[in-house]
């Protein structure tokens, strides 16, 4: 009895799959066949054969779609990403890793990745990297100055994975995030709070709850208070009156409506003696106007 030949798109019917699919796979060598033309023919017996290891090809067709679906993700993805092998050198990035450092892919795959990392911060990295790939620190965040193309210093926040085959490391996939705008809020905040410090008059910072969330030292000198005594107290605390509800009120309101209240009033320390002090209340908003906290700076009057 004569063997029956299948072609590419009834297999593709048989097995439930893409035309492309059953063509590669034929071209592969994984299904026997037999090149005809643009197609392939595939014998009843060869498929049946094949078929016994059904769970064998859905298996590679799962991996197959799963590995499409990485590489979309890969691609798309808001943070940059590169792929070193064991070595190394760059295997692979994505655009988003192209948009931040200024290299094509070209340029960027083949590159050993010590040629990203600032000089700085190089020796760390390098021990970082290698403390991965021997599996020591997966999914562990490390912060990094990288090089761009150009050479300028993007300020970074690296999460690390070691990559397998077959049970074993054979590289290293980094997800970078670029820290450098936060990084000057965080200097800019640093500046700030040092010289809030260093400054004679007392600064507090207060959240909607109008509990106290910031302190400087002038601040403890001037009440009394310890830093864990005041943190989260009810800014109140302050008031030298029996008015404290309608100072609060007052002085809330003038804010809400000008921005800003400034006048006199009696504060109280821990000890209980009173004295008059100047104040200065801000509202602070966020880039939409929503109110984020108050600050309030202090002078005593009496001193």
């Amino acid at each position: 009895m004569d063997d029956h030949f299948y072609t590419c798109e009834e297999v593709a019917d048989i097995l439930n799959s893409k035309v492309s699919t059953v063509r590669a796979y034929c071209k592969e060598g994984k299904i026997p066949s037999i090149k005809m033309g643009r197609g392939y023919r595939i014998s009843q017996y060869d498929l049946e054969k094949w078929m016994k290891s059904k769970k064998g090809y859905e298996l590679a067709d799962k991996n197959n779609h799963d590995n499409e679906k990485y590489k979309i993700l890969f691609e798309n993805s808001s943070d940059a990403i590169m792929m070193a092998d064991l070595t190394g050198y760059l295997v692979l990035v994505n655009s988003q890793f192209c948009n931040l450092l200024g290299y094509s892919k070209n340029q960027a795959e083949g590159l050993h990745f010590s040629k990203l990392i600032h000089p700085d911060d190089l020796p760390k990295t390098v021990e970082s990297f290698m403390k991965t790939m021997n599996g020591e620190e997966n999914g562990v965040d490390l912060e990094a100055k990288l090089l761009t193309k150009d050479k300028e210093t993007v300020f970074c926040g690296l999460t690390k994975s070691a990559l397998y085959e077959k049970g074993e490391a054979c590289g290293i996939q980094v997800i970078i995030r670029d820290l450098t705008e936060s990084k000057k809020k965080e200097d800019r905040i640093k500046i700030l709070a040092s010289m809030l410090n260093q400054t004679a008059d007392a600064f507090v910072g207060i959240n909607e709850e109008m509990k106290i969330v910031y302190i400087n030292p002038a601040m403890l000198e001037m009440f009394g208070y310890k830093h864990n005594e005041m943190i989260g107290k009810d800014i109140g605390i302050l008031h030298g009156t029996s008015k404290v509800a309608e100072e609060k009120t007052m002085i809330s309101k003038a804010v809400e409506e000008d921005g800003i209240w400034t006048g006199e009033i009696v504060n109280k320390g821990k000890d209980g003696r009173k004295f008059r002090c100047w104040i200065s209340v801000n509202k602070i908003v966020d880039n939409i106007g929503n109110l984020v906290a108050y600050t309030a700076i202090i002078r005593n009057l009496d001193k």
